[in-house]
């Protein structure tokens, strides 16, 4: 059963979400067999975290609680910061503003608390989206849960929590008509990966960047080609692309970096 459940993560993560719920759905059947109920909780709350993935709020909002209720009474509560922030996001969805905010800082509290670190930055940002859900989006609270989210990722070198941080803030810079920052933000993060461009959040990273590309009409913007980590970076400007190449990423002490050479003029990038 610690073979079907735990490794249900990693599809979910990857936005793989039919190869997650073959997993639990396992899981969950095997646990009944076998009387299980911590593991049947564990592969509830999958089930759960899935739908809420896949907008399928309302059913996931009683199946997370389900889950968590049932996991909780076997006495662990470990993992349990994530799997409400799964939850917050589910009423979030359902227009519950309010019963989301309640549930993502209780999320936040039982982080703290638990000192389960691994997931702090993805909660932050759920924060943060969560803030700009309300009638009245309260910008700045998203911006400072974004920011947060992308020190704590940056800080243990969290880089699939740092691309979605990073997402989060640059969708928040282009609504506010930064397109260029936000560019700049994102795109040296994309430039780290050098696998995975098959997964739901690189195809989304990308997406994002050419719609800032297309979007941007006030000045030079990146817009980054992912068919090959840092292969190219093209410097946009209006309608006139200017065209500059990237090496491969280089060690420079605790830094990586990579250069780029832009209308003949070549700059180092931290990454």
């Amino acid at each position: 059963m610690y073979a079907l459940t735990l490794p249900s993560w990693i599809p979910i993560l990857c936005g793989k979400y039919a190869a997650a719920n073959a997993h639990s759905d396992e899981a969950v059947a095997l646990a009944e067999e076998k009387g299980t109920l911590m593991w049947k909780a564990l592969g509830t709350v999958t089930r759960g975290c899935v739908l809420a993935l896949t907008s399928n709020a309302s059913d996931a909002v009683q199946m997370i609680k389900a889950g968590i209720t049932a996991w909780q009474s076997t006495g662990p509560t470990f993992w349990t910061p994530w799997y409400l922030s799964n939850l917050a996001g589910a009423h979030a969805q359902l227009g519950e503003v309010n019963e989301a905010g309640r549930v993502i800082d209780e999320a936040m509290i039982t982080l703290k608390t638990a000192k389960e670190n691994w997931c702090e930055a993805e909660v932050c940002r759920l924060a943060g989206e969560i803030a700009l859900k309300s009638s009245e989006p309260d910008v700045a609270k998203a911006e400072t849960y974004f920011q947060r989210a992308l020190a704590v990722a940056r800080k243990q070198q969290a880089k699939s929590w740092e691309l979605r941080a990073a997402m989060s803030t640059a969708r928040l810079w282009r609504d506010q008509g930064e397109q260029q920052q936000a560019c700049e933000l994102l795109a040296p993060v994309c430039g780290w990966f050098s696998e995975g461009f098959d997964t739901l959040d690189l195809k989304e990273a990308k997406a994002l960047l050419k719609s800032l590309a297309a979007q941007g009409n006030r000045g030079p913007h990146w817009r980054f080609e992912m068919a090959y980590p840092l292969e190219a970076l093209q410097l946009c400007s209006g309608s006139e692309p200017r065209v500059g190449y990237a090496s491969l990423p280089y060690k420079r002490g605790s830094c990586r970096r990579f250069l780029v050479l832009v209308n003949e003029r070549r700059t180092s990038y931290r990454i």
